[in-house]
């Protein structure tokens, strides 16, 4: 919305990059993730997007973007104070335990889902209501909690 286009509550716009838009049809995904329009297919980040419909060069989408956020921007050789030098250590090491989480979840993720098509196995191979079935059936009661837990990211 800074960029001048009204989001609705799904996160969608009309898309500036194909013809009339009867349907907002352009997702715009928070946090970086950039946008991608499901009619005409042009997707990429916020420079890019930027870039496109502004017709500025990467280095002018850049400096507009860190206006319009209020981000500062050091001058090219100009030398980085020690402040500024911990922080980028500091975003460096935030991302790559963001990224550590990430693939750790995303393995959690895959062993439980083989655990949970293992048991759904057991339960289609043994007799209904007999002792090692209604083990499995709890058994996949909990591995659906905590499938529930990680997708949600609780």
């Amino acid at each position: 919305s800074r960029l001048g286009y009204r989001v609705n509550r799904a996160g969608f716009i009309s898309c500036p990059f194909h013809g009339s838009d009867a349907h907002p049809s352009m997702k715009v995904y928070g946090g970086g993730g950039g946008f991608y329009c499901f009619t005409c297919g042009k997707g990429g980040d916020i420079f890019q997007f930027v870039r496109e419909t502004m017709g500025m060069s990467f280095e002018q989408s850049v400096r507009y973007i860190a206006d319009l956020f209020g981000i500062p921007l050091a001058e090219p050789g100009t030398p980085l104070t020690g402040e500024q030098k911990e922080q980028i250590r500091k975003r460096k090491q935030e991302a790559e335990e963001a990224e550590r989480e990430k693939a750790e979840k995303k393995a959690r993720l895959k062993a439980l889902a083989a655990d949970i098509q293992s048991t759904e196995t057991w339960l289609k191979e043994l007799p209904p209501y007999s002792f090692f079935w209604c083990r499995m059936q709890r058994k996949m009661e909990i591995l659906n909690a905590q499938w529930e837990e990680l997708f949600n990211g609780q």
